[in-house]
Formats: C-alpha cells, sequence, structure tokens
C-alpha cells in the first residue's frame, strides 16, 4: 500500500464548499490513488486557525458544538472519526511533506493545543468524570422503585430513583455503570415518556431548575419549551 504525507494547497477557484479552505497549504495524506485524500491540518501555526474555523463553519459547529473551543478540541484529538477530506481535483499538489516540514508542523501543532489550553480542558474533563464516577457510585446505592414504563412498547419494568416526582433510571438499551441516565415523567397524562439522558452527576440540578421553572405539577406539553431551554444547559 502506497502511502504519501503531501503538501497540498486548496485551489482558489475551488468548489464553493471548500472556499473558507481556498489558499491553505495543508498536510494530505494519500493513500495509493485514492481521489479523496484525508487532510491532516496545515503546518503553519496561523493557517491551522483558519482550518479550524473553516471546519467549524462547514458543518462541525452543527455535528459537534457550537462551542468553537470545544469543537477546535474535539476535532484535533488525533482519534476523532471527522476526519476532513478533500477531493484531489479541489488541490494543487506541491510536494511530499520532508522532515522540517514535520518538524514545523509539531511544533506548531503545539503552541496552537497551548493557545487554546487543550491541557487545561482535558484535566477538566478527567476531574468531570472522576465526579460522575463518585455520583454513579452513589446513585447506585439510592433506593428504588421499581416502575412501568407505559410510554415504551411492551411496557418495561426499571429500577429508579425518584426525584421530585421524576423517575431517574437506566436507559432501556444501557447497563448500570452508565453514566447517563433517563429521566422520564412519573406521574400524570404522560407518565412513562422519556424527558432526556443526563450525566448522574447533574440530574438533580437539571430536575432543580425544571422544578423551579413549571411548578410541582404533573409535566404538560405546554411545557416543552420550557424544558427543551434547561435540557440544552446538560
Amino acid at each position: 500500500m502506497g502511502l504519501k504525507y503531501l503538501l497540498a494547497k486548496v485551489k482558489e477557484n475551488s468548489n464553493d464548499k471548500f472556499k473558507e479552505y481556498r489558499g491553505l497549504d495543508l498536510i494530505a495524506i494519500r493513500v495509493n490513488e485514492d481521489k479523496t485524500p484525508m487532510i491532516l491540518r496545515p503546518i503553519k501555526l496561523d493557517e491551522m486557525e483558519k482550518f479550524y474555523k473553516a471546519s467549524y463553519n462547514s458543518g462541525m459547529k452543527d455535528m459537534i458544538s457550537d462551542d468553537y473551543e470545544y469543537c477546535v478540541w474535539y476535532l484535533a484529538d488525533e482519534d476523532c472519526e471527522l476526519q476532513c477530506s478533500i477531493d484531489i481535483n479541489e488541490l494543487d499538489i506541491i510536494r511530499e511533506i520532508n522532515k522540517e516540514d514535520l518538524e514545523e508542523h509539531n511544533r506548531n501543532f503545539e503552541q496552537f493545543k497551548k493557545d487554546h489550553k487543550f491541557e487545561e480542558r482535558k484535566k477538566r474533563l478527567e476531574e468531570e468524570e472522576r465526579q460522575e464516577q463518585i455520583a454513579l457510585e452513589e446513585f447506585n446505592k439510592e433506593e428504588k422503585i421499581k416502575f412501568e414504563v407505559p410510554a415504551t412498547k411492551g411496557k418495561p419494568i426499571v429500577e429508579a430513583v425518584i426525584y421530585k416526582n421524576i423517575a431517574i433510571h437506566n436507559n432501556l438499551d444501557s447497563k448500570d455503570d452508565s453514566v447517563y441516565k433517563a429521566i422520564t415523567i412519573y406521574e400524570g397524562k404522560y407518565k412513562g415518556r422519556k424527558i432526556t439522558s443526563c450525566s448522574v452527576a447533574k440530574y438533580k440540578n437539571m430536575i432543580d431548575e425544571i422544578r423551579d421553572s413549571i411548578g410541582n405539577k404533573e409535566i404538560e406539553e405546554s411545557d416543552s419549551d420550557k424544558l427543551q431551554e434547561i435540557i440544552r444547559k446538560y
């Protein structure tokens, strides 16, 4: 298998969907004669910023998050499954990448990650994961009731914690060790209807907000907009 690391410039007359990438010098990874090389990122620091802004504006904002910094952090991860590809006809192949190019790229990418506080975000996420595991252990110890989910086909029975007349339980397709739990209406006309899934470390805060917003009454269709506004935060 022929694997080549190429330096390629996006043509100024490229398809409009690549217009924000025009003029950027990118590291392109091509296998054999693949017509759509995978794009790593630019070599130069200022072009890295332009590249990720272009990715954000061209669809990643909707697919990942409208938080630009989170989106950049997600896309720049080496294990990210959302890799940019550009048709070979939209590129001018300049040459193969050399050792000096890679050294410059690595140096600039490290600076880019510092500028966008990648390490701080990594530590924050690790701490959130630690807190979620603590919350999960506490949740598993809490008293639960058996709760039929009548709004679901087959009316399965789950074991749920009831908090402010809202049920919190495993999603029907997940296991006890999942930190994301189903948040389900426990009373009234819409009993058994799932509202959302939420981290086990945050569900009480979310439900507190819901109750502060709509009161302790039964949840109704008319509450939908208020619920969605709160759910988006979590």
